[in-house]
């Protein structure tokens, strides 16, 4: 029953990456996490994060700087 529920309400995993060489590599720049209202993102050393009402809203804020793309495995 757990197991089921927490399937069922687990948060969609997503990335912000920075293209590097013109896309033959790539760095992830943030890892967030997206949830039904909402989307939390954090700097993959930790030491930023923040709170987004989506996943695109994110990439749009962190995008302004330089280009990154939304990558959903």
């Amino acid at each position: 029953m757990l197991h089921t529920l927490v399937c069922k309400e687990a948060p969609t995993l997503f990335a912000l990456c920075r293209a590097i060489d013109h896309r033959r590599s790539a760095n992830v720049e943030y890892w967030g996490l997206s949830f039904p209202h909402h989307a939390t993102v954090v700097h993959p050393d930790g030491g930023a994060h923040g709170s987004f009402q989506s996943a695109a809203s994110a990439h749009h804020l962190f995008s302004t700087a330089a280009p990154l793309h939304l990558v959903w495995p």
